[in-house]
């Protein structure tokens, strides 16, 4: 155990060092707060007004029901606000009546709704309304919607950093030397495991937090998380071993990430009915364990399906993955290439590079010395 631990810990420090690996890990919460940043203006009106704040309080209130209203200082601050890039009518009191302050280069669909709105409450009738009939949910859940596939997305940030750390193995030859290092080959793997467990959890939380989600079932959420890291670690292993370089894993990060999303979007533009063929697809089953949890609000009676089928096609997977047990292989090396050597007096073994004594003379054969005494090959 505490071989793993060494390694989870060694995977952690040269993460923080490598801006790459930095970069996949923070990602969530880059993508979350950038988004929560944009999804407030999602769905909300979308005329803009800006007033001062000596602006009548009893037309403030009648028209913050129609638009979004934004108080500055003065007239100067009232002209700057609507000179700025974004899309803000201004509105100011003049000679007893009320005007629009326009840049000049604002939709036409604003200028006359802002318009429309300015003449309706002055005239004291408001705007006209309609019966509505609702057929759907009381809000289209933008946020809701991001959240799921920013925390399935998540699930496999940790996978990527497992198989870039595998490939640097590779290409720094540890992973010879950990042949001769008492770490086993379980424990590697387990160790790499155990990184890309840690990683979708922490990175699918941390994205769910920047969005501003709240409310959700945290141990749904944490249990889903760790069946889809499952599934990380075969993407993880896959790329580590079909990868011999650093510029091989980019390449199969750009043609595998997208495939394993391809199925939760599928599923979110097909008709239900055709549904059943993606049910193949291990990420098909994390979306919707995602989408009972952060959507629906389903309770742990409609979880088990899906994480039961999303784990068990995952292993499945794992255990006919040809690449994924020639990793392990991938750092073994042949028998042909070491040779033992026993030190007289102790007893003690130590392994050693094979030389090709056919092309050695006698004076170039290896030998180990101590004080008095000689190395020579046994077995």
């Amino acid at each position: 155990m505490k071989r793993i631990l060494a390694v989870l810990k060694r995977d952690m420090l040269s993460t923080t060092r490598d801006a790459m690996l930095l970069y996949i890990v923070l990602a969530p919460l880059i993508l979350g707060f950038g988004l929560r940043w944009v999804l407030p203006s999602v769905g909300r009106t979308s005329i803009n007004l800006a007033v001062t704040e000596d602006f009548d309080p009893a037309m403030r209130e009648a028209i913050e029901p129609y638009a979004s209203l934004k108080i500055v200082g003065d007239a100067d601050a009232l002209e700057r606000r609507v000179l700025a890039f974004d899309e803000v009518l201004g509105i100011e009191a003049a000679e007893g009546t009320y005007r629009l302050v326009l840049e000049g280069n604002e939709s036409e669909a604003s200028r006359e709704l802002a318009g429309i709105v300015l003449d309706r409450v002055l005239d004291g009738t408001g705007l006209p309304t309609a019966p509505i009939e609702q057929v759907g949910k009381v809000r289209m859940p933008f946020r809701e919607w991001i959240g799921v596939f920013m925390a399935l997305s998540a699930m496999f940030f940790g996978a990527m950093v497992m198989g870039f750390h595998i490939v640097e193995d590779k290409e720094t030859r540890v992973i010879h030397a950990l042949w001769v290092s008492p770490m086993s080959r379980g424990e590697y793997i387990a160790a790499r495991s155990l990184l890309v467990l840690v990683l979708a959890v922490v990175t699918a939380f941390a994205g769910l937090w920047a969005l501003g989600l709240t409310g959700y079932n945290v141990a749904q959420v944490a249990l889903t998380a760790l069946l889809g890291g499952v599934t990380g670690i075969l993407f993880g292993f896959l790329m580590g071993a079909t990868s011999p370089n650093q510029i091989a894993a980019f390449a199969f990060v750009k043609m595998g990430f997208l495939p394993l999303l391809l199925p939760a979007v599928a599923a979110l533009l097909m008709p239900d009915h055709l549904e059943f063929l993606l049910y193949w697809a291990p990420t098909y089953w994390a979306y919707v364990a995602l989408k009972s949890i952060l959507i629906d609000g389903a309770g742990w009676g409609a979880l088990w399906v899906p994480l039961a089928a999303m784990l068990g096609l995952t292993v499945a997977a794992l255990a006919a993955a040809t690449p994924f047990r020639g990793c392990g292989a991938a750092w073994s090396l042949p028998p042909a290439e070491l040779q033992r050597l026993t030190l007289r007096g102790n007893g003690a073994t130590i392994w050693h590079n094979h030389i090709d004594k056919k092309a050695m003379t006698g004076s170039d054969k290896p030998s180990l010395q101590r004080a008095g005494d000689s190395a020579s090959p046994a077995g």
